[in-house]
């Protein structure tokens, strides 16, 4: 992960602990994924993300968690959570390689 992601976060108006909570969900899913920035270059994300897609129907029917990251407690915040902390990162890869897209 960039180290500059913290400041960039800062620098948007981050408090200390969001940075803190965002890079620690983002650690989690690297030491289970690997290297973001591997995935970033790949497909910006869109296999990762892919795998953590969960919906409240998927809650409801009781499908498994359909990511390699193990979730305790409310499977779909929980991975509401680390797609939020995904695409905060992506957002700072594209501005960081001056890519204008829908999404960022």
């Amino acid at each position: 992960m960039d180290p500059r992601f913290s400041e960039w976060m800062a620098a948007a108006g981050g408090d200390a602990a969001s940075i803190h909570s965002v890079v620690s969900r983002l650690d989690r899913v690297e030491s289970v994924y690997g290297d973001l920035d591997v995935a970033f270059d790949q497909d910006r994300f869109a296999a990762l993300l892919g795998d953590l897609t969960y919906s409240t129907a998927d809650g409801r029917s009781g499908v498994p968690n359909p990511s390699r990251i193990t979730i305790n407690g409310d499977l779909y915040s929980g991975l509401a959570s680390l797609r939020s902390a995904i695409n905060q990162y992506r957002a700072f890869l594209d501005q960081r390689d001056g890519v204008l897209t829908a999404d960022t």
